[in-house]
This record gives structure tokens, sequence and C-alpha cells, in this order.
């Protein structure tokens, strides 16, 4: 019983994922780009400006976001809206399990600090 429930959700979110509308975002990206995997956002703000304007909640929206160190100036904030429905879920998520890192501060070179006379 619990391998045929098992394979029937394997089955289900495949059918699920071969049928929703997908964007990419990437460190590499570009935020005039369409968002496909060939040419993908470079912020989520971006993407999730992209699934707003596409949201019909007919299909579920995937936005797979590429391996990288992703560094925000303002926070994302994502509300109820910007989950979909149950029927229509919008996901963020790793792509293919790379190594995604999101950061609220910037790094600070070493060379920049500069010793201080009382």
């Amino acid at each position: 019983m619990t391998r045929k429930l098992l394979f029937l959700l394997i089955v289900l979110l495949a059918v699920t994922v071969s049928n929703a509308q997908t964007y990419f975002v990437s460190v590499n990206g570009n935020d005039h780009n369409s968002g496909s995997i060939e040419k993908p956002f470079a912020s989520l703000e971006k993407a999730k400006e992209a699934v707003k304007k596409t949201n019909n909640h007919l299909k579920p929206i995937i936005v797979y976001v590429r391996e990288g160190i992703y560094y925000f100036t303002k926070p994302f904030i994502l509300n109820s809206e910007d989950g979909g429905t149950e029927n229509a879920p919008i996901v963020y998520a790793a792509y293919q399990n790379e190594k995604v890192s999101i950061r609220g501060s910037r790094p600070i070179p070493a060379a920049t600090f500069k010793k201080i006379k009382d």
C-alpha cells in the first residue's frame, strides 16, 4: 500500500512539474531577460513580478533559483498572494539540488579597513 501511494505521489508530482510555468533566476542573469533557463532573471524580485503578471491560477508556477550567492539590499517579502492555490501552487526552489545562499549583507574587503588613532 505504501509503495503504491509513493508511486502515485511521484507520478502526480511529475505531471504537475511538467505542466508548470517556469522561470529561472541566476547570479549571472539580467532582469531584462525573459526568465527562461537560457536567459534567466538576475533577481527574485523580478521573478516575483513576472509571476504576478502571468499568474492566472490555472497551472503551477515554479521559480528555479540557480546556484550562487544572492545578496539582498532590501527584504524579499512573499505573502499569501504569492503562494498560488492548492491546484496551482507557486513554488520557489533551488534548481536540481544546486546550492543557493541568500544573504542580507555583503562582504567588506579587508583592504577597505584603515587603522585609526584617537
